[in-house]
C-alpha cells in the first residue's frame, strides 16, 4: 500500500476512534454521574500529530478533528483549530528540543502544551467577555482533565502510533 493510501486510511480510523472517544465523554460518562467532567481527546490528538506528523497537511487534519470536536462540545471548530494549529507551529519551532525518549518526558511535554492550550482559550474567551477572573476559573476548573490526559498521553500516543504507523522509537517503557 503506498503512502498517499496509508495516510487515508490512518485519518478515517482517526475520525472514528475521535468520535468513539467523544462519544463516550458525552454519553457514558453522565450516565455515571460525572456529566462536568470531559476528557477532549482533540487535544492529545493535536499533540501527537505536532510531535511526530508535522507535514503540510496537518493544518488540515486539525480542521477536521476539530470540526468533528465541535460537534460534541461547546467549544467552536474554528477556536480549536486555531489553538491546535498554533500549538502545531510552536511544536515545529521546537522540535530540536523537544525529544519525547520515555513516558515522563512525553507526560511532561503534554503537560506543558495542555497548560498552554488551555491558557490561551481562556485568554480568548477573556477578551470576548472582559472578565479577568474567567481566566483563573477555567484554569482551576479543567486541572482534573489536563491531570488525567497527561497521564493517558503515553497510553493514547501508542494507540495513534498504530494507527498512524510510526516507528516511535521515542516512546519508551520505563523499568
Amino acid at each position: 500500500m503506498n503512502k498517499g493510501n496509508s495516510s487515508i486510511i490512518s485519518f478515517i480510523l482517526t475520525i472514528i476512534l475521535l468520535i468513539l472517544v467523544e462519544v463516550i465523554t458525552t454519553t457514558i460518562f453522565p450516565l455515571f454521574g460525572m456529566s462536568t467532567i470531559r476528557f477532549s481527546f482533540f487535544t492529545l490528538l493535536v499533540l501527537f500529530l505536532s510531535f511526530y506528523k508535522n507535514t503540510n497537511w496537518i493544518v488540515l487534519h486539525i480542521i477536521a478533528f476539530s470540526y468533528i470536536h465541535s460537534i460534541f462540545s461547546v467549544e467552536t471548530w474554528y477556536l480549536s483549530s486555531f489553538i491546535g494549529i498554533l500549538t502545531s507551529i510552536v511544536v515545529a519551532y521546537f522540535s530540536e528540543l523537544i525529544h519525547l525518549s520515555n513516558r515522563l518526558v512525553t507526560m511532561f511535554f503534554v503537560l506543558i502544551f495542555q497548560i498552554g492550550m488551555m491558557l490561551f482559550r481562556s485568554i480568548v474567551f477573556y477578551l470576548r467577555g472582559n472578565n479577568f477572573e474567567y481566566i483563573f476559573q477555567n484554569f482551576m476548573g479543567h486541572l482534573f482533565e489536563i491531570a488525567f490526559l497527561t497521564i493517558l498521553a503515553p497510553f493514547a500516543f501508542d494507540i495513534l502510533s498504530i494507527v498512524w504507523t510510526i516507528k516511535t522509537e521515542s516512546i519508551e517503557e520505563i523499568g
